[in-house]
């Protein structure tokens, strides 16, 4: 398996500065540096096109059938409490339609000496999109090479298919956060291009009846895009209407996708009809946590709504102090926590080094659309990790 995939040559200093210039004024990338470190890798990784297929087909089968179970489990109410879902959260989700709203899932595949393996599903909100669409298609151009798969143009395909020309979308996002808003500026020009018109909000500025506060008075969206993870709306205030993006049709991704977020999915399993066969073979078995399990090392421990590997505990990874802390809150909140069995990541020879690669594979519609790697110095892959654009060699 790694022999199919490789860190390709790093990039000369002119072509890797044009890269982050473009990046900045191409696509509102502003995130380019983490303390002393880029935030993207000055190499790309090249994967054979065997591999990259072998992940969609994968990435597609994993969607199938997560979305099946998420159909499910809005008719299983009496389940929801085991995934580690609150109660006002749990309550809205309650009565809650089936929706066809327009949808992405990024699937991350954790390469190991056995085969991959996953660890979650990131189809509540999961980033990235610039990276993949924008970032790709910059550093093709540069290369002379085709351009890689676009999920972000097929996203907003999706939207402009489903409500036409000159339709009002509304994104939400947490817009006091430089990383959040690159995003939706990013996605925003992206629907601009096929004639939609887009609003840039807080959660915070939203109205009953899918409107928004603005500064000239209130506007009707006729959807909404949410760039914020679905357990956090219920922080914000009860008369903003967030309670009301539960029930709606129109809102991207549906928070039902929570019903297979959480990290506690495994732990339903064996209620469901549904078939997760592919999920089966690719999760690490997936326990309640115990507290025996803390003496133990071939556990991790995780949040059941966890969010950019922070609150991980893994041994040899997490500081002791850290880890008897955030164990002793899967104490006191075990529905909050999950258990996972740990699985020894491959590592991959790169010009900066060896690095532990993950490579997430977007699925738009239910149809693969492409994707971006990124890389840590440690088997956590956390908010400290680098990022790389994916290129996929031709047979």
């Amino acid at each position: 398996m790694m022999s199919e995939m490789h860190a390709g040559v790093p990039f000369k200093g002119e072509l890797y500065e044009e890269l982050t210039h473009r990046a900045i004024l191409e696509c509102h990338k502003w995130n380019l540096g983490a303390g002393d470190r880029p935030t993207m890798c000055r190499f790309p990784l090249i994967v054979s096109s065997r591999l990259w297929n072998e992940l969609g087909d994968m990435a597609e089968a994993l969607v199938q059938e997560a979305v099946n179970a998420e159909r499910e489990l809005l008719e299983r109410p009496e389940l929801h409490a085991l995934l580690g879902l609150s109660k006002k959260t749990a309550s809205c989700l309650r009565g809650a339609p089936w929706s066809d709203a327009p949808r992405y899932t990024r699937l991350d595949f954790h390469p190991t000496d056995d085969g991959f393996r996953i660890t979650e599903s990131n189809c509540d909100v999961a980033g990235g999109l610039l990276e993949a669409s924008g970032v790709g298609s910059i550093l093709a151009s540069l290369l002379g090479i085709k351009a890689p798969a676009d999920p972000a143009g097929e996203f907003a395909d999706a939207f402009a298919q489903r409500l036409g020309r000159g339709a009002n979308v509304g994104l939400a996002h947490l817009a006091n956060y430089s990383e959040d808003r690159q995003v939706v500026l990013y996605l925003a020009r992206r629907l601009q291009e096929r004639g939609l018109k887009t609003w840039l909000f807080h959660p915070s500025q939203l109205r009953p009846g899918l409107q928004i506060a603005t500064p000239s008075g209130s506007q009707s969206l006729d959807a909404v895009y949410r760039f914020l993870p679905g357990d956090w709306l219920e922080q914000l205030p009860s008369e903003c209407g967030w309670k009301e993006l539960f029930s709606s049709e129109r809102v991207s991704n549906p928070l039902s996708t929570l019903l297979v977020q959480s990290k506690r999915f495994p732990l339903v399993w064996p209620e469901l009809r549904s078939a997760l066969p592919t999920w089966g073979r690719l999760l690490p078995e997936t326990k309640a946590p115990v507290a025996k399990m803390e003496a133990e090392t071939g556990w991790v421990l995780k949040p059941a709504f966890g969010h950019e590997g922070a609150n991980i505990v893994l041994d040899g990874s997490t500081v002791s102090a850290v880890a008897g802390a955030l164990w002793k809150r899967a104490r006191r909140n075990p529905t909050g926590w999950v258990a996972q069995r740990r699985f020894e990541s491959s590592t991959l020879d790169t010009p900066e080094g060896p690095r532990f690669p993950c490579i997430g594979i977007f699925v738009v519609g239910g149809r693969r659309a492409g994707g971006y790697a990124r890389l840590s110095t440690t088997r956590v892959i956390d908010a400290s990790a680098q990022e790389a654009v994916v290129l996929v060699e031709e047979e």
